[in-house]
Parts: C-alpha cells; structure tokens; sequence
C-alpha cells in the first residue's frame, strides 16, 4: 500500500482551522490515495473548537490542500504500518 507524507504550508499556519487538530507536524500514512491519507488523519487528529457565531466552523486542515501538503512518499522514513500515523518527532497516532 502505498505511504502518503503530509506537511503544513508555512503560509497556512495562521489559518484557524490548525485549532481543529492535535497534529501539527509533518507525518506519514499508509493509504490507498491522497483523498484517504488526508481523510484518515483528520479523522485521527481532530479535536472539537468551539464555534464562534459569525465565524466558519473549523475543520481539520489536513483536508485542506491550501494548508498542508500531500504527497505519496517512495523513500518514507522507516517501515509505516498500516493504522497508524508516524510523526516527524518519531511519535505515532493509531487510527481507530
């Protein structure tokens, strides 16, 4: 299965849809595409912002191609495993 690296783009990290997630470093998943890589760790990341009347409601910004980066990794650092993410600090998140 092919292992997607995302990255935030320096030029979004203002955005205030970063409050929507616990991850704000680059990772690494497995996945059968971009769409999925982006939607598994939004899933795995996301943590509930409260809504400001007026404002847009938050969202992951992994989902967002204006704010992070994705991209299918051939060389990834190290084995990634199915389930999981890896962080860039060498941490990692289980997608539940």
């Amino acid at each position: 299965m092919p292992v997607f690296h995302l990255f935030p783009k320096p030029e979004g990290l203002a955005d205030p849809n970063w409050q929507a997630t616990v991850l704000k470093v680059r990772c690494w998943v497995e996945a059968d595409d971009e769409a999925q890589a982006r939607q598994r760790i939004a899933y795995a990341t996301a943590i509930a912002v409260e809504h400001e009347p007026g404002r847009p409601v938050r969202t992951s910004p992994w989902k967002n191609g204006e704010l992070t980066e994705c991209v299918e990794d051939v060389q990834p650092p190290g084995q990634i495993g199915y389930g999981v993410i890896y962080t860039e600090e060498g941490r990692t998140i289980t997608i539940k």
